[in-house]
């Protein structure tokens, strides 16, 4: 059976079920090691890739790895639902390179900078997702992308560095900008001038997911996040840590809609001293940012009770199906106040952990409230 015939008549089912019948199926017409085997194992990795959302393959990669990846050789193809190449660059994998769908570089595995000036070297065709955690300068970055190796580049994943105004300048040649689908950035010391460049190379592709973790912006990045013409078309927005206050999550959540965004995730922190508290619930339940939104994601926050009864009133968020809400203050009255909130009909998770103000009253109103019947609730 083909990844195809299995998977199409999967819609609708229980995920853990798909994912039983999968391993099933997998394992019953794995061939013998060899070529032949590694394409099968790729060709069920991408359309499992396919068929599942984001939010399911990151917790599930190496559980699914673990019980079709059973021989040695086949850990290069294991990790995100992709075809991965582990330990890639000094690793001899050949013929394996030309089903190479996602590369992992990572500097706990002895890489430099110097190796990455050498990707386009490396006899990859299909490279379709690049994870590095490699500190690189421009011309370094300049050098890894260019070539054909990245044609086909869409998601990029990149951790450290000095991602700056001239950093972003100096790569603003590269094509890949308006080729990526996906960016997330992490620990790259962005400052507003920084992302200001960087929405302006990016402002006429097609990404549709952003992540910024650990950065160095003040409210006016997040009032240039809500200006950007970009926002409208992002399915996913994650803003980690990145140093935005009250102010700046409002007047990133303030623009008109529509908008095409299905994942919300904000952390409060960064290298300023800032929280999110009350102020930014009462944004989030005004924005039309929330309207069609499937997955709320707030931790570490001020948040408090205020702030989450202010969130729930937006109507918006009758379509959600996960909500998070961690670390953020909360205690009986926020619990009851999400318990009478019946246009939350559609949850099917939620998690209000490390609330250590939620006591006994406050989960038992959660789980006797009729329209949270069905939901997995993950409590402090």
């Amino acid at each position: 059976m083909t990844p195809h015939e299995f998977l199409i008549g999967q819609q609708g089912r229980r995920t853990h079920l798909v994912w039983r019948d999968a391993i099933k199926v997998v394992q019953a017409g794995v061939p013998k090691p060899g070529p032949r085997r590694a394409l099968y194992l790729a060709n069920w990795d991408e359309s499992m890739t396919h068929f599942f959302d984001d939010e399911i393959r990151r917790t599930r990669p190496e559980w699914w790895a673990d019980y079709t990846h059973l021989e040695p050789e086949d850990r290069w193809a294991a990790e995100s639902g992709g075809t991965d190449i582990f330990n890639a660059y000094k690793a001899k994998v050949e013929p394996l390179w030309a089903l190479a769908r996602t590369l992992i570089i990572r500097f706990d595995q002895g890489y430099t900078e110097e190796n990455l000036r050498d990707l386009n070297r490396l006899p990859m065709r299909h490279i379709t997702r690049l994870s590095a955690d490699v500190r690189a300068n421009a011309a370094v970055f300049t050098a890894a992308m260019r070539g054909n190796h990245t044609a086909g580049l869409r998601h990029l994943d990149w951790t450290w560095g000095s991602m700056d105004k001239a950093f972003f300048q100096a790569c603003s040649h590269l094509r890949l900008w308006t080729q990526l689908r996906s960016l997330s950035l992490q620990w790259s010391r962005m400052d507003d001038e920084g992302l200001q460049t960087l929405l302006e190379l990016v402002d006429h592709g097609g990404l549709c997911r952003l992540r910024l973790e650990h950065q160095q912006l003040t409210d006016v990045g997040g009032a240039m996040l809500g200006d950007w013409s970009g926002l409208r078309h992002l399915t996913f927005l994650g803003v980690d840590s990145v140093g935005l206050s009250d102010e700046g999550i409002t007047r990133l959540v303030s623009g008109r809609g529509p908008f095409a965004l299905e994942s919300l995730y904000l952390k409060a922190g960064g290298f300023r001293e800032v929280t999110l508290g009350p102020k930014t619930g009462e944004a989030l339940g005004k924005s039309d940012m929330l309207c069609g939104l499937k997955v709320l994601h707030i931790d570490a926050s001020t948040l408090g009770d205020a702030g989450v009864l202010a969130l729930i009133k937006n109507p918006g968020l009758a379509s959600l199906e996960r909500l998070v809400i961690r670390s953020s203050g909360l205690s009986d009255a926020g619990a009851f106040a999400i318990a009478e909130a019946t246009h939350l009909n559609g949850l099917q998770s939620l998690d209000l952990d490390y609330n250590y103000g939620i006591t006994e009253a406050g989960c038992d109103a959660l789980q006797c409230a009729p329209h949270l019947a069905h939901l997995t609730m993950r409590l402090a």
